[in-house]
C-alpha cells in the first residue's frame, strides 16, 4: 500500500466523511429501542453493583494489553481510556505491533446497532491475525449506557470507553459509526464512511486494507 502523509491522510478523510454523511445520513444517532432503555437517564451515576451486572450481562473480551511499544510511524496519541469491560486502562500508543479494526459506536446509534453482529463474527475470524477494537465514544448513555448497549448489539469484542472525546484528534470522524483500519506500526490505512452492511463487506475491507483474506 502506497504511503500517504498524515495530514494529508487525514485531511482527505475529514473531507470524504463530511460529504458522504451530509448526503447519506450517516451521522444519525437516533435512539434504539431495547436493554438500553431504563439506564439512559440515570447513567451519570451507575451503582458499582448495576456497573457490575451490566458487565456480566455485555460478557465482553478483555482489551488487549498495550505492550507492544511506541513506533515512531504511529498515528496515535498519547492517551489513556478506560476499557468498558472494566479491566485496566490502555494507553493508546501502546497499541502495535497487531493490526486493528477500529469501530466507533455509541447506545443510541441505531446503525451502529444494525452492523453489531458483523463486526462481532468478523471478530470471531481474526484468529490472531488482526484485531477488532470498539470505541464507545462522547455515548449519552454513559458507562451504564453503553455495557447495555454492546449487549444489546451483540458486540462482545472488546472496547476501549472514551466518554470525552479524546480520540476525536487522531481519527477525525464527523458521524458514527466509523470504522478506521490501523496498520501493525499505528499507521492509520483506511476508513469506512458508516456502517457495514454485511460481514463479507467488512471481510472484503479487511483485506483491502490490513492485506488479510478471511
Amino acid at each position: 500500500m502506497t504511503a500517504v502523509g498524515t495530514g494529508d491522510r487525514f485531511a482527505t478523510t475529514a473531507a470524504v466523511l463530511a460529504a458522504a454523511l451530509f448526503v447519506a445520513g450517516c451521522s444519525s444517532t437516533e435512539p434504539t429501542d431495547g436493554a438500553r432503555s431504563d439506564v439512559l437517564a440515570s447513567a451519570t451515576t451507575p451503582s458499582v453493583e448495576r456497573l457490575a451486572e451490566l458487565r456480566d450481562a455485555a460478557d465482553l473480551a478483555p482489551c488487549p494489553a498495550a505492550d507492544g511499544g511506541q513506533s515512531t510511524r504511529s498515528d496515535l496519541l498519547t492517551v489513556r481510556l478506560g476499557c468498558l469491560d472494566g479491566g485496566p486502562d490502555v494507553d493508546v500508543p501502546g497499541l502495535v505491533g497487531t493490526p486493528y479494526v477500529v469501530n466507533f459506536w455509541a447506545s443510541n446509534c441505531g446503525p451502529c446497532k444494525d452492523e453489531g453482529p458483523h463486526l462481532q463474527a468478523v471478530s470471531e475470524e481474526a484468529s490472531g491475525r488482526f484485531q477488532v477494537l470498539g470505541v464507545n465514544y462522547l455515548d449519552p448513555g454513559g458507562e451504564a449506557g453503553a455495557l447495555a448497549g454492546a449487549r444489546e448489539f451483540g458486540m462482545r469484542f472488546p472496547s476501549l470507553f472514551d466518554p470525552d472525546g479524546l480520540l476525536g484528534p487522531t481519527f477525525r470522524f464527523q458521524g458514527l459509526p466509523a470504522t478506521f483500519f490501523v496498520d501493525a506500526d499505528g499507521v492509520v490505512v483506511g476508513q469506512h464512511v458508516g456502517a457495514f452492511d454485511s460481514a463479507d463487506e467488512l471481510r472484503d475491507a479487511v483485506e483491502l486494507e490490513l492485506g488479510v483474506r478471511l
